[in-house]
């Protein structure tokens, strides 16, 4: 089979469609490329906005942290000046407590010193048990030496004692912790009352009446002020209602 010859018109229109190809394609590269170039950009800003967006949000960060740390260090300095005032408040409360309990301390003792001391041997008289001395703050120890009580006012003589216990308010706590008090002295007996009867009494600046009658009914006399002395009160078998103790340990 014999093939027909191709004419220059022919040749030159096979050549142009073979340009044209190469251009289309060269069209369609360079739009590929472009495409490609468009997607690479946009993927870079979207980069370059996440970027930027979590630089934004870790610097929205910093600035809360650093808007706690300073509310918790304002919060901090606001404590301590609070609790600098509270402490200003409270050294002013207490020198105010400690003046009031030096004031009352002062009263019990010029009542224990200038009413009581002077009187009690007076008052006691009428039992004429001849008590001849009156001791203040007597220490009462066990056999280590250790203090274990401590009797306002100590009346004795060689064969009697009264221990008596001064306070400014009287209450009944104090009524069974100087009965206590009566039980130590005979547990651990010292020179100053050993071997005698030791008889108990309690004085006070201020009484209830109801108080007075449980000191009584304890075996205990009652010492209150009377104008500007004092006066005692005592049980009808107050002569029986005595302690004995031992030999000094």
């Amino acid at each position: 089979m014999e093939t027909e010859p191709v004419s220059y018109e022919q040749l030159m229109a096979l050549i142009a469609e073979t340009w044209e190809l190469q251009r289309q394609n060269q069209r369609d590269i360079q739009a590929l490329a472009q495409r490609q170039e468009e997607t690479r950009l946009q993927l870079e800003k979207e980069r370059l906005q996440r970027e930027q967006e979590h630089r934004q949000r870790e610097q929205e960060r910093l600035q809360r942290e650093q808007e706690r740390e300073k509310r918790l260090e304002a919060e901090r300095r606001q404590r301590e000046k609070e609790h600098k005032e509270w402490e200003k408040k409270w050294d002013k409360a207490l020198a105010a407590t400690n003046k009031k309990v030096a004031e009352v301390t002062d009263v019990l003792g010029l009542f224990a010193e200038e009413q009581v001391a002077p009187a009690v041997l007076r008052l006691f008289s009428q039992f004429d048990w001849n008590l001849r001395m009156v001791m203040q703050r007597v220490q009462i120890t066990n056999e280590r030496g250790e203090t274990v009580a401590e009797v306002d006012l100590l009346l004795v003589n060689d064969t009697v004692s009264v221990a008596v216990e001064v306070k400014n308010r009287l209450r009944k706590d104090d009524i069974d912790e100087h009965l206590k008090r009566i039980a130590k002295m005979q547990k651990y007996p010292s020179r100053a009352f050993a071997e005698t009867r030791l008889y108990g009494a309690i004085a006070a600046m201020i009484a209830a009446p109801s108080l007075i009658e449980y000191a009584l009914k304890k075996g205990l006399a009652v010492i209150v002020p009377s104008g500007e002395s004092v006066e005692m009160r005592v049980p009808d078998d107050y002569r029986s209602r005595y302690t004995l103790i031992g030999p000094k340990i």
